[in-house]
């Protein structure tokens, strides 16, 4: 039985798409059509979202469901477009998959998703137990900083291939990039082994992201699609839940290098099942006529100028100084590799990886922006906090995971109850100015942090900043898709820009918090050694180097390791200041975000009057 995707029958499909990511395809100039018009245009927004804002994850569900609506769009294009390359544009019986094989399929990407989410938050409990190995401590947040480099370069580009050269081969070649980057992260001998890893791990999990959701719609039936979605963000939220527990377990108990191995224990289960399971139609075109539609200048140009961005910002914190020719050189191609990008993209590009339409609806811009302060904001104090675990609480592995669940759950918690307010009140603005604004005091409130502190204060500490991170993905996310522009993929262009605004933002900012860390730590300590309040034997030693491996403060006298922990402490709480200031801008994008409100089941007038 063939179901043909002209309009009309689109919007159940997208009302079951919707179960992730909230989408609508409703145009900014609605506001002017007339009023029943314009009950009748929010009414097709709240069919199309109405089953959508219960759910998500708390750190990276909205990162990876963004895509889920290529399937919606692809659609759309191919029934107006005949050369579309979309195979989404027919749902027929050899594309949907019954019983084992739907259930073989399902089962292969929901755990590759699951393993994708685990390795953002599983290395949070193993930052000191790795720089300590490696003697390393300059570059710890690579650790962090590779991954979304690698998702943010390429979460654009996984999806315009996939939908060129067909989303089997391409989701095997993902999960192979993924597999390999987990190796060499296994197998590491030293931290830049480890880096180049975790890079290719995130150019890997790019690729699940942007799939996963594809897939499970392609293969699955209107009426399943709900029950089916909403899996997917129970995964994300059992993943950031348990990944600093498991990295703390394995690092404990066996080896860091585990938290990389068991990926692929797991790979080698997914790949067969895939393969053996989603069999689906082979998009038609020559190999020259797919290539022609990939931007791969673009992508180069983009890729490129991040990657020199981020190579010249660890240069000037370990190799170099920051007015050598290497740092300045790096940042003079960055920026002429940026220019190049931007002229390219929006001038010339006949596919262009950042929508001309998108960047010119200032609106959408805040709400984008409101998402990856925040988002950064996060990831910043959730490194830096696992630090202050393991140097000044003497924390084993296992602990500093335990003790992050604070703010991992509470993040998770309210992340699902944002999506819930906003699907029954509309509010989303509101919701991202409460966002920022915990998110600036949560942030503060971690200056009061101490060596000394009780259990109960950092409990409350941890729980307010995950609170104000919670609530910062649905509102911004949803608010960004609300003003997508009424063009073709609009809405994955929307999408993948929120991709790649989120998981660079988190990049960048992670290596600046670096730069500021290491920098006024090794000053601190030297201002220490100078200063005479600690003991002679202390002070004949060499403290900078303590920043290399932490555990040599163990073997201090108590007195001494309190002094020399406070200068630790110090150094943590000017990173905390760069989440304040994130944190800031969050809150003054959220301001300015559209005043627009999501549509509820009444179908009243989804937008609120401009002020």
């Amino acid at each position: 039985m063939v179901i043909t995707t002209k309009i009309d029958s689109i919007k159940p499909i997208e009302s079951a798409l919707s179960d992730l990511t909230f989408v609508t395809s409703e145009s900014p100039s609605s506001t002017g059509l007339p009023e029943n018009e314009k009950n009748h245009s929010d009414l097709q927004i709240q069919e199309k979202l109405s089953c959508g804002t219960d759910s998500t994850n708390s750190n990276n569900s909205t990162s990876s469901n963004s895509h889920n609506t290529n399937v919606v769009e692809d659609s759309t294009a191919a029934d107006s477009d005949p050369d579309s390359d979309s195979d989404l544009d027919v749902e027929d019986d050899a594309q949907i998959l019954h019983g084992a094989k739907l259930a073989m399929c399902i089962f292969s990407t929901c755990l590759c998703l699951f393993l994708m989410a685990l390795d953002q938050t599983i290395t949070a409990a193993i930052i000191s137990e790795v720089s300590a190995q490696f003697k390393s401590f300059d570059e710890i947040t690579w650790i962090t900083s590779g991954f979304f480099l690698g998702t943010g370069a390429l979460c654009q580009i996984w999806g315009q291939v996939s939908t060129i050269w067909g989303r089997k081969w391409i989701m095997v070649l993902g999960i192979f990039i993924f597999e390999l980057g987990s190796l060499i992260c296994a197998v590491s001998q030293s931290m830049k082994m480890l880096i180049v890893g975790r890079v290719i791990q995130g150019m890997g999990g790019a690729n699940i992201q942007t799939l996963n959701t594809m897939i499970c719609a392609e293969v699955t039936t209107m009426e399943l699609r709900p029950v089916v979605f909403s899996m997917i963000p129970i995964v994300y939220m059992i993943a950031s839940v348990i990944g600093p527990i498991i990295g703390g377990l394995f690092t404990t108990y066996v080896s860091w290098r585990w938290c990389f191995y068991i990926n692929l224990c797991f790979g080698v289960v997914i790949v067969p099942i895939f393969i053996f399971s989603f069999n689906p139609k082979t998009p038609k075109g020559t190999f020259k006529e797919k290539f022609k539609k990939s931007d791969s200048l673009g992508s180069f140009l983009m890729i490129g100028s991040i990657v020199l961005v981020l190579i010249a910002i660890s240069f000037g914190v370990t190799d170099f100084s920051w007015k050598s020719g290497a740092v300045i050189a790096c940042f003079i191609l960055a920026g002429l590799l940026l220019i190049g990008f931007l002229i390219w993209n929006f001038k010339y590009s006949s596919y262009p990886l950042i929508s001309r339409s998108i960047v010119k609806i200032p609106q959408l811009n805040f709400a984008v922006g409101s998402l990856s302060f925040g988002y950064a904001a996060y990831i910043i104090i959730l490194q830096f906090i696992s630090i202050y675990f393991q140097v000044i609480r003497d924390n084993d592995s296992i602990n500093t995971g335990l003790s992050l669940l604070p703010i991992v759950i509470s993040c998770a918690l309210f992340s699902c109850l944002a999506g819930f307010v906003v699907k029954k009140t509309g509010c989303m603005k509101p919701l991202s100015i409460a966002s920022g604004s915990l998110l600036c005091i949560g942030s503060g409130i971690l200056l009061l942090l101490h060596v000394e502190e009780s259990f109960s204060r950092r409990v409350g500490f941890l729980i307010l900043t995950g609170v104000g991170c919670g609530l910062v993905f649905q509102p911004a996310l949803v608010s960004a898709q609300m003003l997508a522009p009424d063009e073709k993929n609009g809405l994955i262009m929307t999408n993948a820009y929120v991709n790649f605004g989120q998981n660079i933002s988190c990049a960048l900012f992670s290596q600046l918090s670096q730069v500021i860390y290491t920098e006024t730590l090794k000053s601190n300590l030297s201002h220490v050694a100078k200063s005479g309040k600690i003991s002679e034997q202390s002070s004949s030693f060499d403290l900078v180097t303590l920043a290399d491996n932490t555990g040599l403060l163990k073997t201090f006298p108590k007195v001494d390791q309190l002094i020399i922990k406070d200068a630790f402490i110090k150094s943590l709480h000017n990173t905390f200041y760069l989440s304040i200031g994130l944190s800031a801008l969050a809150l003054i994008c959220a301001c300015l975000m559209s005043n627009s409100r999501f549509p509820t089941k009444t179908g009243k007038s989804a937008m609120l009057q401009k002020k």
